[in-house]
């Protein structure tokens, strides 16, 4: 019987290109795999914020009727006025505080989205 000898890291050069292929599939698939799992992960999560920010949006829209001379409310004074329950979700579902923004779109709630910076591509933006 011929004696198989001991590969180290020094000699994975002579492995076979066959080795190398299956190991670079099984890399990209777990990768692929990881991919698809949080973006999943990510649309319960918007999924989440979408409905927060409409309980926002319309506790906004109340306030703006009853009192047009306001301006533009934040959401603390949606609470004090008792427009928005003091235990309702103010943050997005990555941990970033809703903002209510007015102009001549009409009233908007913003969310920063997954990487908590306002004004980039992942933002979500509710309007009535």
């Amino acid at each position: 019987m011929a004696r198989q000898s001991v590969r180290s890291f020094s000699s994975a050069r002579k492995l076979s290109p066959r080795f190398f292929g299956a190991a670079v599939a099984v890399v990209g698939a777990v990768a692929v795999t990881a991919a698809v799992a949080a973006r999943g992960h990510t649309n319960a999560e918007a999924g989440q914020a979408t409905q927060a920010a409409k309980k926002i949006l319309h506790a906004a829209d109340a306030y703006a009727a009853a009192s047009a001379s306001a301006g533009c409310p934040t959401i603390t004074e949606l609470i004090e006025a008792h427009r928005l329950d003091d235990d309702a979700r103010v943050e997005d579902a990555w941990g970033n505080r809703f903002r209510i923004a007015c102009d001549a779109k009409g009233l908007r709630v913003l969310s920063a989205g997954p990487d908590g910076r306002l004004g980039t591509e992942d933002d979500l933006r509710f309007t009535r």
